[in-house]
């Protein structure tokens, strides 16, 4: 077994090292919505709003594999998406910024440089810099307990016209982002809402 993982790493090795490699730009718009199981007791009426808009911006690299066609996307960027909370008919906006490094696997599919489709698959790292929870928390006099990092996934399509690239995404979550809320009397419920969005991306290859 150690063999084993020892040679894939040295041919994953050797394929970085043999790739070619380009740095760009994006940015985008995306469709958001903040989601969560139905929750027992003081926040039996809580539930989420309508989905929302948001937007992102930043870097992305491409290794090109020495197999034709084959390529590894890590990207990063700024991403700023806002949820909404009904509790009790009162609306409260989860207005979360976060860091989203997302590493993409797929597969070029065109003619050279000039036009390509690209279907890809891959995690993402979402690093989490402002939970956005403060308008729901003074509405219940309370805290939620939010995680600093979750782990998601995406998937989508690409297209490439000579150094533009556009691609379409949907982005689900694979761990929670919070775990509990407290209320003003000190009563704590568990909590896991996870976010989900379809995300809209303009890219440039320098």
């Amino acid at each position: 077994m150690k063999k084993l993982v020892l040679l894939l790493t040295l041919l994953t090795a050797v394929g970085f090292a043999q790739a070619q490699v380009k740095f760009g730009i994006k940015g985008g718009a995306s469709a958001y919505k903040l989601a969560f199981d139905d929750i027992d007791n003081t926040f039996s009426s809580l539930t989420e709003g309508g989905r929302n808009t948001g937007w992102h911006a930043g870097f992305q690299l491409q290794f090109k594999m020495p197999v034709i066609g084959i390529y590894v996307q890590p990207e990063a960027y700024y991403n700023s998406v806002k949820g909404e909370l009904d509790f009790n008919g009162n609306i409260s906006e989860v207005d979360t910024k976060r860091i989203d490094v997302p590493v993409m696997f797929g597969w070029r599919l065109g003619l050279f440089d000039l036009i390509a489709i690209r279907p890809h698959i891959g995690p993402v790292l979402r690093i989490k810099l402002e939970d956005g929870y403060d308008e729901f928390e003074d509405l219940i006099g309370g805290e939620v307990d939010t995680n600093g990092g979750t782990l998601g996934y995406q998937a989508g399509l690409g297209l490439d016209l000579l150094k533009f690239t556009f691609d379409a995404r949907y982005e689900g979550a694979l761990s929670k982002e919070a775990e509990s809320i407290t209320g003003a009397l000190g009563n704590t419920n568990d909590f896991d809402p996870r976010s989900n969005q379809w995300i809209f991306s303009l890219g440039y290859w320098f």
